[in-house]
């Protein structure tokens, strides 16, 4: 069974290691608390990080939590302007990607599913709502121009 207390921890290391990296795409980035739904914010941006222990294209997308989707729907609301991403670090570099809209046309950027009785280190089985974005929608970050 996994333990959220070594989750978190995990989390945090990778936040701290990668920070100084995102501020020199993004400027000077502040920590956010625990609760929120992205990892660190500025008054243009609002960055989410997740450390996957896999290479970037060992499959064709990657995923994260759509709660943090849902989010920067409603961030978009409240401010037009602000711009949201996500970057994955994996075993083969860093990756960004910008949340748009789900389709570019009649080209979908991801999809959703429902990962089922996944114990997310609650100590029970639950259901969560994640979105995989494909592969050819995400950028090296040392690609990557703002």
């Amino acid at each position: 069974m996994r333990d959220i207390k070594d989750d978190l921890k995990f989390g945090k290391n990778a936040e701290k290691e990668v920070k100084p990296i995102l501020e020199d795409v993004f400027g000077k980035l502040n920590e956010t608390d625990s609760f929120n739904n992205f990892d660190f914010s500025n008054d243009n941006y609002y960055v989410e990080h997740k450390q996957r222990n896999i290479p970037f294209g060992q499959y064709d997308s990657l995923y994260f939590d759509k709660v943090k989707y849902n989010r920067y729907i409603e961030l978009k609301k409240e401010n037009a302007q602000l711009r949201c991403f996500i970057v994955w670090s994996c075993l083969n570099g860093r990756y960004v990607w910008e949340f748009k809209d789900q389709f570019n046309g009649n080209d979908a950027c991801f999809y959703t599913y429902t990962q089922k009785n996944q114990d997310r280190g609650k100590g029970y089985l639950q259901n969560t709502e994640m979105v995989s974005v494909f592969n050819e929608n995400i950028t090296p970050l040392e690609d990557f121009k703002l």
